[in-house]
């Protein structure tokens, strides 16, 4: 009992950090944090370390500080805003207080808006649509660069994309490629539309886009911007890499092969949302991977 005391009396009289810094014990090591650099703080003398983690920002004042766990303040995004003040300030308003920040340049300044607007909206994220579209093994990777739980779709493509290769998407324009966001856009996602992509899935789309894809001509996570932008046009625009479909214009035998592949119960929600003229009786966008990435797949069915 008396050593239980001692321990005890040790522990309460141990020194403590200063009243004037905070100490957080679920302050990170550098691998885990999301973007992390020195920056202005109007209203503080001198620069600060700010380190974004999460839905979290950190403030420090040195190196050592945030090695240590020691921060100046700490502010929460999840009722959080953000806008840009002039030319390289932003400012982060909370119900509390408001912090206004200033970068080395323009760019830096544009970094860090969009790293804070992207935790911002991670607090607003649902997570169902996008567990249960990667269900489908293939929708674990982007159909595009194969980069991890793609988060991004291109509904009327059939596609599932990551958040690079989803701004590329855009560039085509909406008539090409309609973006949509498997956890911001929840109310377009019913559950006749996430079958389908559960249904088509990635390996299915690219057994239609990529059909002709060598290897050399592959793209990867860790392409460059312009890399990507070549790729994606050349992908779906120019249709470089796509498979030839036989029966092409026959619309009995195309409707034949549909029936193989089509979910029960997807025509008549697809035909409930047409937005284009279309080409078979199911109502598949015209021009849309969905309807010829099902055709593929009644052939195969058919074949066999």
């Amino acid at each position: 009992e008396r050593q239980e005391w001692m321990v005890t009396l040790q522990t309460a009289t141990r020194p403590r950090a200063s009243s004037s810094q905070k100490h957080s014990d679920s302050l990170p090591h550098l691998s885990s944090t999301n973007k992390r650099g020195l920056l202005e703080l109007r209203g503080y003398k001198g620069r600060v370390l700010v380190s974004l983690v999460g839905s979290k920002v950190r403030l420090c004042k040195t190196e050592q500080d945030f090695r240590a766990g020691l921060g100046i303040s700490e502010v929460e995004l999840t009722a959080a805003n953000i806008k840009e003040v002039d030319r390289r300030g932003f400012e982060v308003s909370t119900p509390f207080k408001n912090f206004c920040f200033v970068a080395e340049s323009e760019r830096e300044k544009e970094e860090w808006v969009e790293a804070i607007k992207e935790s911002i909206a991670e607090t607003l994220y649902n997570y169902e649509v996008a567990e249960k579209i990667w269900f489908n093994e293939a929708n674990r990777s982007c159909a595009d660069c194969g980069m991890s739980q793609p988060e991004w779709a291109s509904v009327n493509l059939g596609v599932v994309i990551c958040k690079k290769c989803a701004g590329q998407h855009r560039s085509l324009g909406p008539s090409l490629s309609k973006v949509r966001s498997l956890k911001l856009d929840c109310s377009i996602w019913s559950n006749e539309l996430v079958e389908l992509f559960l249904e088509v899935g990635n390996k299915n789309a690219n057994s239609f886009w990529a059909a002709n894809l060598t290897f050399e001509e592959e793209l990867h996570s860790g392409a460059t911007v312009e890399e990507r932008a070549t790729f994606i046009r050349r992908k779906y625009r120019e249709k470089k890499y796509r498979k030839v479909l036989e029966d092409f214009n026959d619309l009995k035998k195309l409707n034949r092969k549909c029936e193989f592949a089509v979910p029960e119960g997807i025509p008549r929600r697809v035909e409930q949302e047409k937005r284009c003229d279309t080409h078979s009786e199911y109502g598949c966008f015209k021009g849309s991977v969905l309807w010829r990435t099902l055709c593929v797949s009644g052939e195969e069915q058919t074949e066999r």
